[in-house]
């Protein structure tokens, strides 16, 4: 997730798609992936990078060395709809909640179990990273409303993706980091 929103970044500051977003291999079919969580992440960053790109082209507002908005024949997310894409990261919010409060239940019968407590560490990044998208990807889509009616609703939304930007550069270490020679993924 961390690698992918790296990625989304790269593109805004001037790369291709191809090199930053499409190097992650779920960007190509979000639809064939299982995870209902992962699935909601890609397929809201796939609608970030269609509203954005449309944006952008639409003001023209860009020279060609700095907005890169080929999208070299990818889909772009757009056979789901903006309140399914904010639909889909809700229910993914919810998913991880209820893992969380699981193993909360657990642990107040066996407090010793690191297992468990490793595992609500590893919701509870997660949760920030979906609570995060889900509030940027609706900011964008409320700044796309008609005549600015959603420049307020699209600041508030901001605020609060900037809430979770501390929690998620906490949790870093949590994820994992591929090994490229020895083509795994390894604990960060």
């Amino acid at each position: 997730m961390d690698e992918l929103l790296a990625c989304l970044v790269t593109w805004l500051d001037g790369h291709s798609l191809v090199q930053t977003v499409f190097i992650c291999l779920y960007m190509h079919d979000p639809f064939l992936i299982q995870d209902p969580c992962l699935k909601a992440f890609c397929v809201a960053v796939l609608k970030c990078c269609e509203f954005i790109r449309i944006a952008v082209n639409t003001a023209q507002v860009f020279e060609e060395e700095d907005f890169q908005s080929m999208t070299y024949g990818f889909k772009m997310g757009s056979p789901v709809s903006e309140p399914r894409a904010a639909g889909m990261l809700k229910e993914a919010e919810e998913e991880i909640a209820k893992k969380i409060k699981s193993a909360r239940v657990s642990i107040k019968t066996d407090p010793m179990t690191t297992d468990l407590q490793a595992e609500i560490k590893k919701n509870e990044a997660i949760l920030a990273r979906l609570k995060f998208l889900k509030a940027f990807y609706c900011s964008i889509v409320a700044l796309d409303k008609h005549e600015c009616s959603g420049v307020s609703t699209a600041k508030q939304l901001l605020n609060t993706a900037l809430t979770l930007v501390d929690p998620i550069k906490k949790t870093i270490e949590l994820g994992t980091h591929g090994d490229l020679e020895k083509g795994t993924c390894i604990p960060w």
